[in-house]
């Protein structure tokens, strides 16, 4: 069956296990500059965030995250790759849930890790692939390593290749499925409510000038958008394997992730999406150079890692996909949730009905009484410097705050959605190192997400109200209150 999938698809053009295997090492080192661009922001806003230990110690999840870095960075440089990428998959997601920073890109980023582990992107442009060619006991240890967990042959990395796109595939063949129950999406609104929403489009300046002087225009373009969109996603599966329709499947993927990249503010999202899939359907020049010397994983091994991939993907179909249609409930079955917790494969129910209407509601946060915005929201509700590159921020805070938003709670001091952005408030004061700090936070809502209103009305912002946090005390000693808030009428 692999072996029929492989040969009508497009990976039958797979020549040179070589240039493959080089391909990939470049893939790992880009993935790996990838995830310490993201740790690297969320370690700084832990050092502040988080309270500090006994007697100003450096705060234990600073200490975790330093650990992450470094195997983060001994899997982009390729030392011991197969032993240090299942411990970046494990330590990276604990914690990404410890610190409010887990999300869809912390699961993309686990399947991307787990492919380059089962492809063994650690046997060429890496200290490993230098340790080989050198000899002496360093390199024959890890030889005798990859002897045990090496690359496959040319068939069997195509048969994986195949397999991961699967499972990539079926992601959003799920996706799609929670798509067709939402009336955004079956409308052909969705996409509009994503462009004009200032919290989740890069472009949604240009994008609301189009709706306010050519409606039409943008009406028939996001329509559009979003109907290819939601034919694709659920079609490409099938698509893929047969030979007059894969050529558009390739490019509607790389379409897709690059659109995600660009056009999207979806925090590195898109960029492990676009290399994965680079790396599944970019057939790389034959290799002249010298040969990659590393041990190939013996036809047995490369057998039982087909056939437990093939059992993993089955059930990720049977369960967690089929939930997606709705006709059944086994998303929470245990064997489910292991796939989610360790390696993020699953049917994402994102941007649908929630998600669409994020950008609708936003605090805007200032230090003193009004006098130093700070670079959480501006003004529109776009995000600025530290929800563009903190996780913490944008999904612990910023996120979560717009998920619990509720008008009716707004100012109640004891609200959750107060309290997060107290701590906001918190890891700002603690960064400034004063004794003494002031805060004001206003809260701002728009109809931008209602489509059928004319844009004039949907983008008019509303000033709901404010509220006023006092802080005091350094370090471990200091704490935030909300002290007073103020409703518009």
């Amino acid at each position: 069956m692999l072996a029929w999938l492989v040969g009508h698809s497009p990976l039958s053009r797979m020549r040179d296990l070589d240039a493959e295997l080089l391909q990939l090492g470049s893939i790992r080192i880009l993935v790996g500059a990838l995830c310490i661009a993201r740790l690297v922001p969320n370690l700084y806003v832990s050092l502040y965030l988080f309270p500090p230990g006994a007697d100003g110690a450096v705060p234990g999840l600073v200490v975790s995250g330093l650990w992450i870095l470094a195997v983060n960075a001994q899997v982009t440089v390729g030392f011991l790759t197969p032993l240090a990428l299942p411990v970046l998959i494990v330590t990276m997601r604990r914690y990404e849930l410890q610190t409010d920073a887990a999300s869809l890109v912390t699961d993309m980023a686990s399947v991307v890790l787990t492919f380059l582990l089962l492809a063994s992107a650690g046997s060429t442009r890496s200290v490993d692939a230098w340790l080989m060619r050198k000899g002496g006991w360093p390199g024959s240890a890890v030889k005798t390593l990859y002897r045990i967990v090496g690359p496959p042959s040319l068939d069997g990395l195509a048969k994986l290749y195949v397999l991961s796109f699967l499972a990539y595939a079926l992601m959003h063949f799920g996706g799609a499925m929670y798509h067709w129950q939402t009336d955004a999406w079956t409308s052909l609104q969705a996409l509009a409510m994503v462009f004009s929403s200032s919290y989740l489009a890069r472009f949604w300046e240009p994008y609301r000038a189009i709706e306010l002087n050519w409606p039409s225009v943008s009406l028939v373009a996001s329509a559009t958008a979003t109907g290819v969109q939601l034919a694709m996603q659920t079609l490409t599966p099938v698509l893929m394997f047969w030979r007059r329709t894969a050529p558009a499947a390739v490019v509607w993927g790389f379409l897709f992730t690059t659109s995600s990249l660009l056009l999207l503010q979806l925090n590195y999202l898109g960029a492990f999406e676009f290399l994965l899939w680079f790396t599944l359907f970019h057939r790389p020049r034959q290799h002249t150079g010298t040969p990659v010397l590393t041990p190939l994983r013996s036809r047995v091994a490369d057998k039982a890692l087909h056939a437990f991939l093939i059992a993993c993907v089955t059930l990720f179909v049977m369960t967690d996909v089929a939930s997606s249609t709705d006709l059944v409930n086994w998303r929470d079955l245990r064997l489910t949730s292991a796939l989610r917790t360790t390696v993020g494969l699953h049917a994402p129910d994102v941007f649908n009905d929630n998600d669409l209407r994020l950008g609708d509601h936003w605090p805007v946060i200032y230090a003193g009484d009004r006098k130093e915005l700070l670079p959480f929201n501006g003004p529109n509700g776009e995000r600025l410097r530290w929800t563009q590159w903190s996780d913490i921020l944008f999904y612990g805070i910023g996120n979560r705050w717009k998920n619990e938003f509720n008008v009716d709670d707004l100012f109640n001091l004891s609200d959750d959605g107060v309290a997060r952005l107290r701590r906001l408030a918190l890891f700002d004061h603690r960064r400034r190192g004063a004794n003494e700090g002031r805060y004001v936070v206003d809260y701002f809502q728009t109809r931008a997400s209602h489509i059928g209103e004319p844009p004039s009305q949907r983008f008019a912002r509303v000033h709901l109200g404010s509220m006023t946090i006092v802080c005091s005390g350094v370090g471990a000693g200091a704490e935030c209150s909300a002290v007073e808030t103020v409703a518009r009428r």
